[in-house]
């Protein structure tokens, strides 16, 4: 599933270095010409005020003295310069291309011998020549490229270190920005996550931003069109279920009355079968009643509570009731306690339809197992029966199906756990075969309250 934060905040990560990368090159290039302009004005000037110089002094009788270092035949002209450290470098010339003045570091091979104006670039200088038309001089005047491209490498050096830390300071910054205005989207998912059957109120779309308005608003509408489609529903199977209770019963009544009267034979026979089809009308419609109460959420407490005491009054009940006589056996492992925050109501209707469950789908006088975990707040319930194909296990929890099974039922219990547990604080899982059996179905409930110490 794709995150629309990580999505942003690596593709604007990568976007910002992408620009800064181009940012950085682009200023290079830039800084490079820049230099690269200023350097030539500086050796155009430094050329023109040497020969300004030079042209001043042609008659100076220093000029006319021999360098004891150097060949009269090969420099007509030169003055003594004490030793330094030199960038850039110089030949004067007369018009017949006597050298006249000659800095003490310049290499004569940098300087060609021709007369010409202007720059030039060499493999290892940069050049630049200017002509006197009176006395007939000329200057020639070099940079080392070394120098410039130590420049420039310098002014990048100092880009390139700062880089990493502005990328690093901008890819946080992008990242809260980002988060920063996601509160709202993760606020609006997290109001939409905690909705389901028996939540269904409205979100909360006050200070969001304009492009999640029109989302809450749909969002709202549908919860509200679901909301009373749902109210509906369960309205029509409670009330429907209410209404014929009454009515199931009397006719009940009366056929039970209609065989005790009736003689054996075929017409008792009959009367018998529509006792049991009105017996079962009046056990759905009880189911109907359940399973719409336990969507209605109406079964949920806001509090903790032990409802110990109702296991054992549930599970009393189907003694009594002749419905358990001999098949039901109880164990409680610890002490006897079992946290949740469903009500007394919730967690009878759960266990009974649990309960009922094992003992209509398995074999006739099996036996059948409730066990308490207080240590762990669960309880199992365990039948014996054929093993349940694991395709067809999570399909038992939906209404009116009834697996592979002949026992005779709605198709309602498990699907009414399933509504009574939605919500709550205790899950619901299948097993079959049954946990340590190597047949059996098995119904664990385990609650997520917390266990209290004794």
């Amino acid at each position: 599933m794709t995150s629309i934060q990580r999505h942003l905040g690596i593709s604007l990560s990568i976007g910002i270095l992408v620009l800064w990368l181009s940012a950085a090159v682009i200023s290079s290039l830039i800084v490079r010409h820049e230099l690269d302009e200023a350097f030539d004005s500086a050796l155009q000037e430094a050329a023109q005020r040497l020969l300004s110089i030079a042209a001043l002094h042609t008659d100076d009788p220093e000029f006319t003295a021999q360098d004891e270092d150097s060949s009269a035949a090969t420099y007509q002209r030169s003055i003594r310069l004490s030793d330094h450290a030199e960038l850039l470098t110089y030949v004067v010339r007369d018009h017949k291309g006597n050298i006249l003045l000659i800095s003490h570091d310049a290499d004569l091979d940098t300087f060609p011998e021709e007369t010409w104006v202007g720059f030039r670039t060499s493999p290892t200088h940069r050049l630049y020549a200017e002509q006197a038309t009176a006395p007939g001089i000329g200057i020639t005047i070099a940079d080392p490229l070394a120098h410039r491209r130590e420049a420039w490498l310098e002014v990048i050096s100092a880009l390139v270190v700062a880089l990493p830390l502005l990328i690093l300071m901008s890819f946080g910054l992008v990242w809260f920005i980002v988060r920063r205005s996601m509160h709202s989207v993760h606020a609006v998912r997290s109001q939409i996550e905690s909705r389901s059957g028996t939540n269904l109120a409205p979100l909360d779309a006050d200070d969001l931003p304009t492009e999640l308005s029109p989302i809450a608003a749909s969002v709202n509408h549908l919860m509200d069109r679901l909301r009373r489609a749902l109210e509906s529903e369960r309205s029509f199977a409670s009330n429907s279920a209410h209404e014929l209770r009454s009515p199931i019963a009397g006719a009940l009544a009366q056929t039970q009355r209609l065989v005790a009267q009736l003689p054996e034979g075929d017409h008792r026979s009959r009367a018998r079968e529509i006792e049991a089809s009105l017996a079962g009308i009046a056990k759905l419609s009880e189911k109907l009643m359940q399973l719409a109460r336990a969507e209605s959420g109406a079964l949920l407490s806001t509090e903790t509570a032990d409802l110990f005491s109702v296991i054992k009054l549930v599970l009393d009940e189907f003694d009594r009731a002749g419905e358990g006589a001999k098949r039901l056996h109880f164990q409680c492992q610890g002490a006897q306690r079992f946290m949740t925050r469903l009500d007394p109501d919730g967690m009878g209707i759960l266990l009974r339809n649990v309960v009922e469950n094992a003992l209509k789908h398995s074999p006739t006088a099996s036996r059948v197992d409730i066990v308490v975990k207080s240590d762990a707040n669960e309880i199992r319930v365990i039948n014996r029966g054929a093993v349940v194909p694991p395709a067809d296990i999570e399909s038992l929890r939906m209404r009116f199906v009834r697996g592979s099974a002949k026992a005779s039922g709605a198709g309602l219990g498990l699907a009414i756990v399933e509504a009574v547990t939605q919500g709550s604080d205790i899950s619901v899982e299948l097993n079959s075969p049954a946990t340590g059996y190597k047949d059996g179905f098995e119904v664990r409930l385990k609650s997520r309250s917390r266990v209290v110490k004794t």
